[in-house]
């Protein structure tokens, strides 16, 4: 299976703490043809250490890399969610989410709700909500403008909600005004869903879209070695998503670099770089 957007949930990982050649943007750089990446981790409460708690995260790849306008994160520093903005033909436009939401553990002290309860403690004033509901409230509010811009909208959400098999649930009732479905389960038997945790007896992961995306196949993978979550999968129909069925290939740019072999080029480059330093307020501290 080709994958051209990856959307990540509980990526336990604290960028700003990790080193640079590990973050997201330089491991996956050649991986393919083009390559896009956005990540999100807490920021208000997250400490000095490479791991932590909750997170998510978006890879572009080839032609969906192509098409990216622009992304973004949960505006509260929580890392609660990220997205990426991909352009189409005549206007249309696609929206692409990579949520999460902590599951109610008040008794870790590491856990994702109680960062979360920390930090709405700590405004001020202190925001009295339960996480949980912060998460839905915030998420709705931060996705409507797009919604009213016109944009289709796709959510990759690990729910931590245990009653996605009833019809009439509360999670996707809050999505309403979004006019969000999930399509997994519309175009599956949602009674009969499986679990997608490993420890869990529910489906709690979910893709949901509006109805202008139409989905050519859609349904559940096997937990990979890396997750103890199923895989969701959705192919949604390009003319529908993008406005056209082929998407223009975007080549990128080449450059012609230093030729480190030749000791005339190197000498030349180093003289020049010199120079060039000198002519800035730069040379002490580099040259004596």
């Amino acid at each position: 299976m080709a994958i051209d957007i990856l959307c990540l949930q509980e990526v336990n990982t604290n960028w700003s703490a990790t080193p640079l050649t590990d973050r997201l943007d330089e491991t996956t750089a050649g991986w393919f043809r083009s390559t896009k990446t956005v990540c999100a981790w807490n920021k208000k409460t997250g400490g000095s250490e490479r791991f932590h708690y909750g997170g998510t995260a978006i890879i572009l790849r080839n032609e969906a890399a192509d098409r990216y306008m622009k992304s973004g994160v949960d505006p509260s520093g929580l890392g609660r969610w990220c997205w990426v903005l991909l352009r189409g033909y005549g206007g249309k436009s696609i929206l692409v989410v990579s949520a999460y939401q902590p599951c109610y553990n008040i008794d870790g002290p590491d856990s994702v709700w109680n960062q979360h309860k920390t930090h709405f403690d700590s405004l001020s004033p202190p925001r009295n909500v339960d996480p949980r509901d912060a998460f839905i409230t915030d998420l709705v509010a931060g996705l409507k403008r797009f919604h009213i811009e016109g944009a289709q909208i796709v959510l990759c959400i690990d729910t931590n909600f245990q009653q996605l098999r009833d019809v009439d649930n509360s999670f996707e009732a809050k999505l309403r005004d979004l006019k969000l479905h999930d399509i997994v389960l519309k175009q599956n038997t949602r009674a009969n869903a499986p679990p997608t945790s490993g420890t869990g007896s529910n489906p709690i992961d979910s893709i949901l879209t509006g109805s202008t995306l139409h989905s050519c196949q859609c349904g559940y993978l096997s937990s990979p070695y890396f997750s103890d979550h199923k895989g969701l999968f959705l192919d949604i129909n390009k003319t529908t998503a993008f406005g056209a069925a082929s998407l223009q290939n975007f080549a990128p740019p080449s450059i012609r670099k230093l030729n480190s072999n030749d000791p005339r080029v190197v000498k030349k480059y180093n003289k020049d770089l010199k120079n060039c330093v000198k002519e800035k307020t730069y040379q002490d501290e580099l040259f004596n």
